[in-house]
């Protein structure tokens, strides 16, 4: 997971870390994104509980509707995912 903007790739910028320039991005207008091999899903839900996840691998359930998944239950994904 990551901030729209980075989209997966999370350029160090001095004095932030990619977990803290992820936090910072989607604190000024950021969607949070879950990054798929082959696509970028925006998600959709409580902000709170997806930002446990940022900059994590996760397993997220939920309704597709195009690029935007509306998350249902999202946890951490097993390891050989």
């Amino acid at each position: 997971m990551s901030c729209g903007h980075c989209d997966g790739i999370q350029p160090l910028h001095k004095g932030y870390t990619q977990f803290t320039w992820a936090l910072y991005s989607v604190s000024q207008g950021d969607d949070i994104v879950l990054v798929a091999p082959d696509k970028t899903y925006n998600l959709e839900g409580n902000k709170d509980q997806l930002l446990k996840f940022m900059c994590n691998k996760a397993r997220v359930t939920g309704r597709l509707d195009g690029a935007a998944l509306e998350v249902e239950t999202i946890g951490r994904a097993a390891k050989n995912e």
